[in-house]
């Protein structure tokens, strides 16, 4: 007779009630769903189409990828969302802020869709801007509110049924909007992807609130709550209007770089701002319990480390080939003259199942050989899946080498995506796991982000072909410093003691 599972195993709520049909499960799916909407909508394929069909130049097009920045820099107001405690506390923190969050996320994608990008495109991409900084804030919410309403035991389910109701609002939100615009527009497909935000609101009325924090939360009334959401989401708005300045347009070349003098200086000083944060943390000794202090602690930790820069170095230009390529794929494709249905069924639906399909392979890959090796083969594979960019530029309007194109490029990329993640998670310390991954992979993408913003400019210069030939050798510096590293600090060593 086999022998009862011990008790701790079970807790008393999963022996009730399956898994499938427990209430917080479902919210999940759901909340997953509500944080997958806004992204192909502002910083993702449709922006990017809807800009290439109203004949914005490539180099505006690619700065749309400074939108993103909101979704790396999340990290920065995170420690706000605990300290300040919503317009309606009494509902519970998390659901406070997501009733507060949501109907001005919905807004704001509405207007976005109204904007016309032929005659103002800096516009609607500022609106983009503040549509991606409520988006990462409901990011934070939700985050939270998962690991705080499950057990430990029950994360990695609760986890399974967010990334599925992601990756089916890329689905509803991507392929879904760019179906619908024939029969709607633009501006009624954004409406339709606004109205999928209901789903989350929905799900934010029945997920039960997690334990009460430790921290005692400041309180601030909803017409303050508002103030500053919008005031920061327009900020953010602002300085993406404002990088118009970075890639001028028909500028010479002693204009072009008289009108990056300030933004040169700006990088200046923020290169200093980080070498002095950077001895700062060095000196960092745990102090005064604040909503930053873990973020502070976890990050000197890590930066005391063997190789700290080197690391920090290889995480930020890993994908910079991927980045530069990704911000002007639908624009390539269009100027190839594919149809947005084409770019919606190939792109969209058939790509996020190829991708699917190589992160599963990348995860039994790591299994079978080990993460230095699978982060060597996927990273060239990765890398060398470029080429298939430059033969469909040479192909043209061929849609049998589009798929083929499609389906290696995101295949390779999940098995890299998968390898990168499980180097990622073994470079954590025990003591600051949840916190160093969220700093690593969050501070990851401000290069790609701000260096993608420069796919537009080299595009136009160099032509297609060239231009991902660039983003295949702008791999190679990472590939060089990852085989240093490996040979420093194997995988199996990696991991510093708690």
């Amino acid at each position: 007779m086999a022998r009862p599972l011990p008790q701790r195993i079970i807790r008393p709520s999963m022996r009730r009630i399956p898994l499938f049909a427990d209430r917080r499960f479902l919210a999940l799916l759901a909340l997953g769903f509500s944080a997958g909407v806004p992204l192909p909508l502002v910083a993702g394929a449709v922006l990017r189409q809807w800009f290439s069909e109203a004949g914005v130049p490539l180099a505006q097009i690619g700065l749309t990828a400074l939108i993103g920045l909101a979704y790396s820099l999340k990290f920065l107001w995170a420690p706000a969302l605990d300290a300040v405690a919503p317009p309606f506390a009494r509902s519970g923190r998390r659901r406070g802020w997501m009733l507060v969050i949501l109907p001005l996320l919905m807004g704001l994608i509405v207007l976005t869709g109204l904007g016309d990008p032929a005659a103002a495109p800096l516009q609607v991409a500022a609106l983009a801007a503040a549509v991606a900084f409520l988006s990462a804030s409901q990011d934070i919410v939700v985050d939270a509110w998962r690991v705080e309403m499950l057990a430990d035991e029950e994360q990695g389910y609760g986890l399974a049924c967010y990334v599925w109701g992601y990756r089916g609002a890329l689905l509803a939100s991507g392929a879904g909007t760019l179906l619908l615009v024939q029969h709607l527009g633009w501006a009624g497909a954004y409406i339709y992807a606004a109205s999928l935000l209901l789903v989350g609101l929905g799900a934010a009325l029945i997920a039960p609130e997690g334990p009460a924090p430790a921290l005692v939360p400041l309180r601030i009334g909803l017409p303050v709550a508002v103030a500053v959401l919008v005031g920061v989401a327009l900020l953010f708005a602002a300085v993406l209007q404002a990088a118009e300045a970075v890639l001028p347009d028909g500028a010479g070349a002693a204009g072009a770089l008289l009108d990056m003098l300030p933004w040169l200086l700006a990088l200046l000083a923020i290169g200093l701002a980080a070498w002095a944060a950077h001895r700062a943390l060095l000196r960092w000794r745990p102090g005064r319990d604040t909503p930053f202090t873990g973020m502070i602690d976890s990050l000197g930790a890590f930066l005391r480390r063997p190789l700290a820069i080197w690391i920090l170095l290889f995480i930020a230009l890993f994908k910079l080939g991927e980045a530069l390529a990704g911000v002007m794929t639908n624009p390539f494709y269009r100027a190839l003259g594919f149809s947005r249905e084409e770019v919606a069924a190939v792109g969209s639906v058939f790509g996020l199942l190829a991708i699917l399909g190589g992160a599963l392979a990348g995860g039994w890959l790591v299994s079978r050989i080990g993460t230095g090796k699978a982060l060597v083969i996927t990273g060239l594979g990765q890398m060398l899946s470029n080429l298939m960019y430059v033969a469909l530029a040479h192909a043209g309007h061929d849609v049998p080498m589009l798929w083929a194109q499609v389906g290696i490029e995101n295949f390779t990329d999940g098995l890299a995506d998968a390898a990168f993640v499980t180097y990622l998670s073994g470079l954590t310390m025990r003591a600051y796991t949840a916190t160093q991954y969220a700093l690593l992979s969050s501070l990851a993408a401000v290069p790609l982000r701000t260096l993608g913003a420069s796919s537009g400019w080299l595009a136009e210069r160099m032509g297609w072909a060239d231009f991902f030939l660039l983003t295949t050798a702008a791999a190679l510096p990472a590939m060089i410093i990852m085989a240093f590293l490996l040979w420093r600090l194997p995988p199996a060593r990696a991991e510093q003691p708690a």
